[in-house]
């Protein structure tokens, strides 16, 4: 069973567009901190060519996990990380909106609550997994062997996990 799901191409397709940004900024920078008078865009320049570096390293790590103690969702920000004692549901939902959800691409996502007590769970989307429903490999797409996966391994939790387990 898998515990790492990602789109390779899109993951690389973001790296390369990330890594041609950095590399015109480092450029750009090297230029304006050669000349006396550009030197303050040239400063600019290096610290938009560190947030591009910074960002095609990160574009390989994009993608959603499943480890032991719950997924974890890496995008070019922040991780973000949803234990399986909070996961509530995990299915097929509509994308946020935009382009893709507008041509109809639905994401996995993930209800879950913060707080035991909380009235309404937290909707969070999964869309590091890439695809969106368009393509298909033996019948089913990348976003229904995702939700498929993660529901075995969150039944395998709790069924560990449940008071009747303990004893």
């Amino acid at each position: 069973m898998k515990s790492a799901w990602r789109s390779w191409f899109w993951n690389l397709w973001l790296f390369l567009c990330m890594g041609v940004l950095a590399g015109l900024s480092t450029a750009l920078a090297v230029m304006r901190l050669s000349e006396p008078d550009t030197r303050v865009v040239g400063v600019g320049f290096v610290l938009f060519g560190v947030f591009f570096w910074v960002a095609a390293v990160r574009a390989l790590m994009v993608g959603v996990f499943a480890g032991e103690g719950g997924i974890t969702i890496r995008t070019l920000g922040l991780p973000k990380r949803i234990r399986w004692e909070q996961v509530e549901s995990i299915g097929i939902g509509s994308t946020t909106a935009g382009p893709a959800a507008v041509a109809g691409a639905e994401a996995p996502v993930v209800r879950w609550r913060k707080q035991p007590g909380d009235k309404e769970p937290q909707v969070t989307d999964l869309r590091a997994v890439g695809g969106y429903g368009v393509s298909r490999r033996g019948g089913r797409t990348l976003q229904e062997r995702v939700v498929e996966e993660l529901n075995v391994r969150l039944a395998r939790w709790r069924s560990a996990n449940s008071p009747s387990a303990a004893e």
